[in-house]
């Protein structure tokens, strides 16, 4: 019989996780706000269904529970199996290590039900800060930020000299790896203390403190070296991504530095949609700093008004959690900006805020190029010129931040240096938005600043083009539908116009006549003037028209 379960918290499961406890038996700890077990020091991984059931049973140890009672919390009355139940029972009797012939801990009552019969120590979740394992030197079990261990690349070929290679293209992604700002890397000695070792990966991300791993192996054929990886998440034993390389031996160190370039742009998306999944169906009361912030770019990427307001809420989280986080605040400043950006909100309400919230980051951290991107986004909708500094002072502490580039190309479109400047950020944008954590708030944001910069430069027919594939990157973005608007009105296409105008109002319902006016920083009056009558041309008209 074919039987779908579906993972769902009851009002009793819930309680259970806004009174989260550390349950300590045998050598075994059940997290309940973690839902995590450990035994021995080895996380296990367990079904939701099976981890719910063994908290149940744990929770109530001091009776005897149904079949009736499990089937309501496990599954919430719904019909299932005998068999269902029995097999979710025998998989947590085995994650404790436990059997139904020896019912050491979960004791089956005939006719009754069943019971936990082990001594149990309960401990708050508030009171214990981290997990720690005998003799494991304090390292806590489980980080709850993107932690990662490179491990020294195994020599499948077992030559000395290739061994060598092996080692130094090791080094050279751990080094790779630590420029990535959001990512946490262990130390280079800790993991080559692990070669040669072969551990579990839940041993080894224990040993080192991490979450994930990233491992592989070297080999060499007929001159040329195959390089293959693996991004695993020890805590659960999943592997996350794979992929191989091909290279020739060439010599020199050019060969290597673009295969190390190479994996680590491949592996941040995969290790960032990791982290997202990771903390998805976590409550919001459970999370930490970064998970805040990984689930406020999830909302902000939506380009929905109340997801953004959403994501300020979290953000706010993150301050109270880590007063001294530059960049919680950077980022709350950006998600603010945003909703002006988004024409869902005036500039003289919202902008000092965010101005005010991006100064306090800096002051925070004068040299973290989040926050000067946040002053430079903010400073946009002030003056666009005087942005322009913020943003050259982000790309030189970051090269790479593909957001500053992509707020250079936006504040000289408005500041009259279309140009000079806009359309060589926005390719810089296009290539570098894959490695970039904020890009991921404005998907296809080189297209949309393309429009804009090419309305501008009354190169009409060119911003639609843009504007469209803007549109199908963001087709929830307002500010896609925007420059479309515009560049269609004063290309001709009055039906186009229109209808780009019907979007862009579903989407950004404040949007009028007296919005435009006083929300736009156009410093061309000439440019400025064109960017009205483009919208009156769509049908925005009258001085209050909605």
């Amino acid at each position: 019989m074919g039987l779908i379960f579906v993972l769902a918290f009851t009002k009793e499961s819930r309680t259970l996780l806004l009174g989260a406890m550390i349950n300590y038996f045998e050598d075994c700890i059940l997290d309940t706000g973690r839902r995590e077990l450990r035994r021995g020091g080895a996380l296990v991984p367990l079904q939701p269904q099976v981890f719910d059931l063994l908290e149940y049973l744990i929770q109530h140890r001091h009776r005897v529970v149904s079949r009736n009672d499990l089937l309501e919390v496990i599954w919430q009355g719904r019909i299932v199996s005998d068999a269902a139940l029995d097999t979710r029972l025998s998989a947590a009797r085995q994650a404790v290590g436990d059997s139904g012939s020896r019912q050491r801990l979960i004791r089956t009552m005939r006719t009754k039900g069943f019971r936990f019969i082990g001594s149990v120590r309960q401990e708050p979740l508030s009171n214990k800060t981290a997990c720690v394992a005998e003799g494991s030197d304090n390292r806590p079990l489980l980080e709850d930020y993107p932690t990662v261990a490179v491990l020294p690349l195994l020599n499948i070929g077992g030559d000395q000299q290739q061994a060598v290679l092996a080692d130094g293209i090791t080094e050279d992604l751990m080094v790779a790896l630590s420029r990535v700002d959001w990512i946490h890397v262990a130390s280079c000695n800790a993991c080559f203390a692990c070669k040669g070792q072969f551990l579990q990966n839940a041993h080894v991300a224990h040993k080192l403190g991490v979450r994930y791993l990233l491992t592989g192996s070297i080999r060499f054929v007929a001159g040329r070296i195959r390089l293959t990886v693996h991004l695993v998440d020890a805590i659960i034993d999943r592997q996350i991504w794979t992929e191989r390389y091909d290279l020739d031996m060439t010599g020199d160190f050019t060969s290597q530095d673009s295969i190390c370039e190479r994996v680590i742009a491949a592996l941040e998306p995969h290790l960032y949609i990791a982290e997202h999944v990771r903390i998805q169906h976590r409550g919001t009361a459970d999370l930490n700093e970064w998970e805040c912030i990984v689930r406020a770019l999830s909302l902000m990427n939506t380009r929905d008004e109340q997801n953004v307001a959403m994501a300020i809420t979290l953000l706010n989280k993150a301050i109270l959690i880590n007063p001294h986080s530059a960049r919680s605040r950077s980022l709350r400043s950006i998600a603010s900006t945003m909703r002006v950006h988004m024409s869902w909100a005036d500039r003289q309400n919202v902008i000092p805020a965010a101005l005010a919230s991006a100064h306090q980051a800096l002051s925070l951290n004068p040299d973290d190029p989040w926050s000067h991107a946040a002053l430079a986004y903010a400073t946009i909708w002030k003056e666009p010129e005087e942005a322009l500094k913020a943003c050259e002072r982000a790309i030189s502490l970051n090269p790479n931040l593909a957001v500053a580039h992509y707020y250079f190309a936006l504040g000289a479109t408005y500041a009259g240096y279309a140009s000079d400047y806009a359309l060589a950020h926005a390719e810089k944008v296009e290539s570098l938005a894959k490695r970039d954590l904020l890009m991921r708030c404005y998907v296809g944001a080189h297209d949309n600043v393309r429009a804009t910069a090419c309305f501008a430069m009354e190169r009409y027919r060119e911003g639609i083009k843009f504007a469209r594939n803007a549109v199908t990157y963001s087709p929830n973005s307002p500010t896609t539908y925007r420059a479309l608007t515009i560049n269609l009105a004063l290309g001709g296409d009055l039906d186009g116009a229109r209808e780009a105008l019907r979007s862009l109002k579903r989407l950004a319902p404040k949007i009028s006549h007296d919005w435009i006016k006083k929300n736009a920083v156009w410093a061309s009056k000439r440019t400025g003037k064109q960017f009205v009558e483009a919208f009156v041309s769509a049908g925005l008209c009258g001085p209050t028209a909605g």
